[in-house]
Formats: C-alpha cells, structure tokens, sequence
C-alpha cells in the first residue's frame, strides 16, 4: 500500500479514535503553538525505518507544531553513538533501547509507570502480554508496582513453520498443536530429510536468542532463572533440551550443521528454496516469505514435557530526561504502539507483533498482509505462554558471550551439553552475583 494512502488512513484514524485505552490516547499531546523539536533515535532496515517515518508523518499531521527528526543508527554501531550524543550534550529525546542501554542510562530515563496504567497498559485482557513487564524491568524481574521507564516498540515470537508442499509429497500430516518435540515433530523432521539434500528441520541453533532460550522452559528449564538470578544452564531439564537440539543435528541428521546451512541458504533461506521441510521462524522474518514459491503454514512449537514455550522478544522505547518536550515524546510512544503506529510496525507489514493484546488481536493483524500463511493468527496466540528469552542481568554482556560461545560449540559437535554449562556454570554464576 503506498505511503500516502497510508497517511491519510492515519489521519481517519487519529480523528475518529476515543481517548480512553491503551495506544489509543494518540493526539492528547500538550496543547501548544510553540515549535517542538523532538529527535528520536533507532536502529533497524528498511521496514522499520519506512514505519517510523510513517509513524512520524501521522504525528506531525495531529500536532502540526511539532518537528520529528529521525535518526537511524546502524545497530553495530548504535550503543557507541547514542552514548556520545548523551556525553557531548546532545542527546536525543526518544531513544530505541536495548538491554545494554538499561544498565548504562540508568536515572537518565523518564518514569512512564503512571502514564502506561492510565492508559491501560497493564490491563490483563487489552494490554501487555504478563511477559513483557520484565523486559521492561531494569533490574532483570518485574515486581508488581516497581517503576518502569521503558515502554514497548514492537514485540515478537519464534512459531513453526512448514512447507505444505514436502509434507504432502512425503505424505506426512501437517503439524498440529498437539505436536511433541520428541513424538511427532521428531518422527516428522527424520521422515522429511534426505541426506546432503533437505533437512526435515532448520532454525534450531541461534544463540540464546529465540528458540534456543525458550526450548529448555518446554523441558521445565531454563538458562538463568531470572527470579533468584541463578544459573540453572546444567540443570537436568535445561541440558535435556540442549542435548535434543544438538541430537537434532547429529544424531538424527534432521537439522543441517552450520556449515550444511551456509551452503544450502541460511536460515531462513533453506525454507524459502525448499531446502529445509520445516523452520524455527522468527515473527520478523516473515515478510521476507510471504512471497515464497511453495505453499507454507504456521503452527505452534511443539510441546515438551512442561507444555510448549515460545519465546518473547521485542524493541523498546524510552524518554530521555533531559528531553525538553518529554510529554510529546511520551505521546510519540503511544502512538507507535497504538492502532496507527501498529498500522505501519505491523499491520501493514508483518514485521512486528503488536505489543498491546486490543491491537494484535484485531481482525486485520490475525488475517495478516498479503502473502501471510493462512494459520496467521498463531503468530498472536503463541504469546499467551512465552518465556522472556533475552532478560536484563548484571553483566549482560559477558554473560550472553559466555553462553553464546559455548552453544556455538555445542552446534559444532565440538562439546556436549552437559560439558558446555559446566565450562562456564561458575564464571557466569560469578558474574549473576555482582548484582546490577
């Protein structure tokens, strides 16, 4: 859909919509003819950039006052500049924030609690999914009635996607809900494979990030226990779910190794050219395939023996103290996780899950774009049991390269599990008791 028709849908909607829930509240900025000057920072591709522009535009057309300048960042590169921009005395007023981010601008940040509650935002039924409180948290677990000074950008999952063709050809029954990793999933994956050809599976080994962090909760695991800010990574579960993604691989011969998957396509890749039967797929990933060649579906992860997990990730948004304008930038943040904002993040794209319930389950994101797979819908319902997969704790950084090493090594077949999480069980324990 062109830009400008997009914009104009913005307008209808911004006009017509009432004042009174959350992402809703979209044009109640302070009444004002001064000019405001509000310089918003993010990092991301192309979709992402066309939506905050859109999302801009449809601010600027309700508070014609208001100046947005639009400042993307290469992500490599973001932390760095935004930290500089902050030490030379220019910082931004809205900032796109990460985990690294929390810890650094800590007391830098504006408290958003309020304005979240009096718009709805903890509303168990329209509002947040109970897992993004703790991305939001600033200390790695949300309590009840703590300050929060980070509000949602977009959020995502990881579902199982499958190509409908393969299946068929091999006459094997499409995934259903009722799937098991080690019952039907499995009987599946070793059935759709064929040797240095297709894999019945890819997507598996990726980090902590996405289906690797939230399998272990399937096994009732986990790798650090956020709650008691323990690491549980060799725990009985946790290494069971572990062992079952590396046998994947080289057990079972139903995932490529990372080398079969640089060759064949990548991730995502092996799906689109038939490569791989079935794929791991993150929600941000499906535009990319919506113009896929063979017929696809999505479908639950399937479940483990403590239920299906998926994982819950997302961006954030924060105002900068310093900000001179700080309730047009909370209002630019509403906007964007409200229907118009959501029309451009997510509706209209695929790109992102809306964070807020009443937004994501409209009829237009469960139907999705053109191009998304008719099980669309499962993409929003996967988050009603979704585990946190990149939480905020001390020492974020050394602690994710310490896990991250260590399952690229498991993906390698260079340890097993059960070695990877003992290698580093007391260095990271070590650097989860230094506290924030």
């Amino acid at each position: 859909m062109h830009r400008h028709v997009l914009l104009m849908m913005a307008a209808g909607l911004l006009a017509a919509m009432p004042l009174a829930a959350a992402g809703e509240d979209e044009s109640a900025a302070p009444e004002s003819d001064e000019p405001v000057k509000l310089v918003t920072t993010f990092w991301g591709g192309a979709v992402k950039a066309e939506a905050f522009e859109n999302s801009a535009a449809a601010y600027q057309e309700a508070n014609p006052n208001v100046f947005i300048e639009l400042i993307n960042i290469p992500g490599g590169d973001y932390s760095s500049k935004l930290l500089a921009m902050v030490a030379g005395g220019t910082p931004p007023d809205v900032i796109n924030i990460n985990s690294f981010l929390t810890l650094e601008l800590d007391g830098l940040l504006v408290e958003l609690t309020d304005k979240m509650d009096d718009l709805g935002y903890f509303d168990p039924q329209r509002g947040l999914y109970e897992g993004w409180f703790t991305m939001l948290s600033s200390d790695g677990f949300y309590d009840r009635g703590e300050s929060l000074y980070q509000a949602p950008l977009g959020t995502g999952t990881t579902i199982l996607a499958y190509n409908k063709r393969l299946f068929d050809e091999a006459g094997v029954a499409h995934p259903t809900a009722d799937w098991t990793w080690e019952g039907e999933f499995l009987e599946a994956a070793i059935k759709l494979s064929e040797p240095d050809n297709q894999w019945g599976v890819n997507g598996i080994n990726r980090g902590r990030f996405g289906i690797t962090g939230a399998m272990p909760a399937a096994w009732g695991g986990a790798l650090i226990d956020t709650e008691t800010m323990t690491f549980t990574g060799d725990s009985e579960e946790t290494l069971a779910a572990l062992q079952f993604m590396q046998d994947l691989i080289y057990k079972h011969g139903a995932h490529p190794t990372p080398a079969e998957q640089e060759a064949f396509g990548g991730q995502v890749g092996m799906f689109a050219n038939g490569s791989a039967a079935m794929y791991l797929l993150h929600t941000f990933e499906m535009p990319t395939i919506y113009d896929m060649q063979d017929p696809w579906d999505i479908q639950f992860v399937p479940q483990g023996p403590a239920g299906s997990w998926a994982p819950l990730y997302g961006g954030r948004l924060a105002v900068m103290a310093s900000s001179e304008n700080p309730e047009h930038g909370w209002e630019f943040i509403n906007l964007i996780n409200g229907p118009v904002g959501q029309g451009f993040f997510s509706i209209s794209s695929g790109f992102n899950n809306p964070p807020l319930q009443h937004v994501a389950n409209s009829d237009e994101f469960r139907t999705g774009p053109d191009g998304a797979p008719p099980n669309n819908w499962i993409r929003v319902d996967a988050l009603k049991q979704a585990v946190v997969t990149q939480p905020i704790v001390p020492n974020f950084g050394r602690v994710s390269t310490l896990l991250d090493d260590q399952l690229a090594l498991i993906w390698q077949n260079e340890v097993t599990a059960e070695e990877a999480m003992a290698t580093i069980k007391d260095e990271v324990q070590s650097l989860l008791d230094e506290g924030f």
